[in-house]
């Protein structure tokens, strides 16, 4: 099985689906891409699929899918010369101290798609109310859109309701589910005055 290196959930789960014994483990599995591979994958593998080897490229995962096909095509793998590497691996290595360095070893790079993935999984546990001025912009009524769509957070944007629906319509937005408050007419401005 080849997957992107950023996708934690795919390693995991290649791992731990062979560990349940209702599907069967991979023959191996390679990590494609040039990202570092994603936070627990290498711990999770080394239990759950120890047998198994979790290979790794730089190379993008087009290339190595081709690559992986052409080298596992039906009659190239010669089982004795597979059975001598593991062996020649195993003689070379000590296995089990490089699994627990690596187990050890975590990567404190932190790929953009990674850090959107934890941060929207910590808001949306947070279960917030985020109240958003300029609520006529593109940029706000994009991010607004997407937070509502993921179930982020609970969403106010401020502005006047009619001129946010009409640009939200323009960009193909929903915004269902966002509160829309018009600070100028609106009766909470007194009290907000009042407060703050």
């Amino acid at each position: 099985v080849v997957f992107s290196a950023d996708r934690a959930e795919i390693g995991v789960g290649l791992a731990v689906a062979g560990l349940s014994g209702t599907f069967p483990y991979p023959a191996a599995a390679l990590a494609a891409g040039p990202w570092p591979l994603a936070d627990g994958v290498t711990e999770v593998w080394a239990r759950a699929a120890a047998g198994i080897p979790l290979l790794r490229t730089a190379q993008p995962v087009e290339v190595a899918r081709l690559a992986f096909a052409a080298h596992t095509a039906p009659g190239r793998i010669d089982a004795a010369a597979v059975a001598q590497a593991e062996r020649d691996l195993r003689s070379a290595v000590d296995l089990d101290a490089l699994l627990a360095l690596a187990a050890r070893g975590r990567s404190d790079v932190v790929t953009p798609l990674m850090f959107e993935h934890r941060l929207l999984e910590e808001a949306r546990r947070a279960n917030q109310h985020i109240v958003l001025p300029e609520g006529t912009e593109d940029r706000v009524l994009r991010a607004a859109d997407r937070l509502l769509a993921q179930r982020v957070c609970r969403l106010t944007l401020l502005g006047d309701e009619a001129a946010i629906r009409a640009r939200a319509a323009k960009l193909g937005l929903t915004l269902t589910g966002a509160r829309i408050i018009d600070p100028e007419t609106s009766d909470l401005r007194d009290r907000f005055a009042a407060r703050y």
